[in-house]
């Protein structure tokens, strides 16, 4: 990495921002970043452009990253504050709609980095778990030839969408729903599948319960093997991206561009696909150092005080998956016969005790809710 080659990224990284050609600035200022992990502006500037263009919730990442940098920093101080009231006032505005895309909403289930998402019925009454995405998404999903968001030039995740939702369309995995795409003349505006009950996993249970850290690993694997042998693509992201139905199923339910294709650079150079699976790890066992992988790259789970060992004697999976970054395996994340192995010796579906502690957690909730209610009333 080089400081200096970080330094004419930025500057050319602001001389596009300044041009408002913002997803080339984006792709500069992460180059930047890609040479300097340290470089403050540049994290910034990456946030000023894609609040710029729409993107909050990413925007607030970077300003963030920029204070933790530089605790002065004010001007990253004052568009964190206004990037945190974005997101309030959209996601007030999207919790009261009554209509969305010719769709009768029952339900406003909540907002993530791509969009909106609802329960809704269609004209046969049929219920659908309905995604619809922000228009900058929409245009991100659907721009012409190469470029992007991403630190090298690339194609729009718009045929990886179409890939994906023909194959889950035609075959299912039991972590997995078959998806459709909504489209508006040759642009994807949302992705919908089957409803279906689901409860989120709290963060303080998962915590203390190996049955639920070890049927999220096993959900993981399921998932990534069937998404590598059907579609060439793989999960980029998957924290927080399963909940769990009332018979202890585990459900895949962040459909959209954080599935990416196997041929992607993020894959082929950067390995996102096995950050995924170690930042997982991480989340499930070790959540305060979460995000350490973003900063200090794979083999920081191999080591003594900030990786992964110590918890290698809680389950064999920890253990195999250090194993196989310590000989350098890494061609062995994309391959899905390496998590078909895997799940063998992990469980398919959460304990009923594990399940009934989740629900009872959710009960235990809306009571509380309820009360408050009448309380304040």
């Amino acid at each position: 990495m080089s400081r200096s080659n970080a330094m004419n990224y930025l500057i050319d990284g602001n001389e596009r921002l300044l041009k408002k050609d913002i997803y080339s600035a984006i792709r500069y200022f992460r180059n930047a970043i890609a040479e300097d992990t340290k470089l403050t502006e540049a994290y910034f500037l990456l946030g000023k452009a894609f609040l710029d263009k729409g993107f909050a919730e990413h925007a607030r990442v970077y300003f963030r990253r920029a204070i933790s940098l530089d605790s002065q920093h004010s001007s990253a101080e004052k568009l964190l504050e206004l990037a945190t009231t974005l997101i309030e006032v959209r996601r007030k505005k999207l919790a009261n709609k009554k209509f969305v895309l010719g769709y009768t909403v029952h339900k406003y289930l909540g907002a993530g980095w791509e969009g909106a998402v609802y329960l809704v019925t269609d004209k046969q009454n049929k219920k659908w778990v309905l995604k619809k995405f922000y228009p900058h998404e929409v245009e991100h999903i659907n721009y012409k030839g190469m470029g992007g968001l991403l630190r090298i030039p690339a194609k729009s995740p718009h045929d990886d969408l179409i890939n994906l939702s023909k194959n889950l369309n035609a075959h299912t995995v039991n972590t997995m729903y078959p998806i459709s795409l909504i489209v508006k003349g040759p642009l994807i505006v949302a992705i919908k599948y089957p409803y279906e009950k689901l409860y989120n996993i709290p963060n303080y249970l998962i915590r203390r319960t190996m049955d639920i850290k070890l049927a999220l690993c096993g959900a993981m694997c399921r998932t990534q093997a069937y998404l590598l042998k059907e579609v060439e693509q793989c999960v980029a992201d998957p924290i927080n991206s399963f909940m769990v139905n009332s018979k202890g199923n585990i459900r895949y339910i962040d459909y959209g561009p954080t599935i990416i294709a196997t041929h992607d650079y993020r894959c082929q150079t950067e390995h996102h696909e096995v950050k995924s699976f170690i930042k997982l790890l991480y989340h499930l066992w070790n959540p305060n150092k979460e995000n350490i992988i973003e900063e200090r790259g794979l083999n920081i789970a191999l080591d003594n005080e900030d990786g992964l060992i110590d918890f290698a004697q809680d389950s064999p999976i920890i253990a195999q998956i250090l194993d196989t970054i310590a000989q350098k395996k890494l061609e062995l994340f994309l391959d899905y016969k390496f998590y078909d192995s895997l799940a063998q010796h992990l469980p398919n579906k959460l304990s009923k005790i594990s399940l009934f502690k989740i629900i009872e957690h959710h009960v235990s909730n809306k009571i509380r809710n309820v009360f408050k209610h009448i309380y304040i009333s």
